[in-house]
């Protein structure tokens, strides 16, 4: 894959994003782990978790709704509208786990916590919206993949892919 391909890839990737979320939730941390050959990667529990297991897949749920790469697409013509999102998103986090507490396990002092560990993902991963900034990178990397396409295509020739005598 070749580099402009890899940067749109990893723009509207939003995995990591979701994994950081879910490991707070666990209770967890990812921890490089050294054997003397390879590095793996580790779930490492240093601590305990926010909420039960129906608790943490709820919440998950909703935050997937709410962190994806479609989410971006939209715009927000005024920063107002992003703020009153904002505001929306955080009033109704607020309410879901409030009116779930007991059944996801949550503890009261525990509420805020959870609550702003997700909210500081969400405010930066939305401001992409705001004027239209997310679809104007995404214009401007699909413009350089084009570039880039024709421009290899120029220096090999538009038919050298047939060319039978090519090695």
């Amino acid at each position: 894959m070749d580099l402009p391909n890899k940067q749109l890839e990893i723009r509207l990737q939003t995995s990591e994003i979701l994994k950081k979320i879910e490991l707070y939730l666990r209770g967890k941390r990812q921890v490089e782990k050294y054997d003397g050959k390879t590095t793996q990667i580790e779930d490492l529990v240093y601590g305990e978790p926010m909420a039960n297991e129906l608790g943490i897949q709820s919440i998950m749920s909703f935050v997937e709704l709410l962190i994806n790469p479609h989410a971006v697409q939209g715009n927000f013509t005024k920063e107002a509208h992003y703020h009153m999102y904002v505001s929306e998103v955080h009033e109704g986090l607020i309410q879901n786990i409030m009116i779930n507490r007991d059944k996801w396990n949550i503890e009261i002092n525990q509420i805020g916590c959870v609550v702003d560990a997700i909210m500081n993902f969400v405010q930066p991963f939305y401001t992409r919206l705001i004027n239209n900034k997310e679809r104007e990178s995404y214009t401007d990397t699909m413009r350089s993949v084009e570039t880039n396409t024709l421009r290899e295509n120029q220096q090999q020739g538009i038919f050298s892919s047939m060319n039978p005598f090519k090695k």
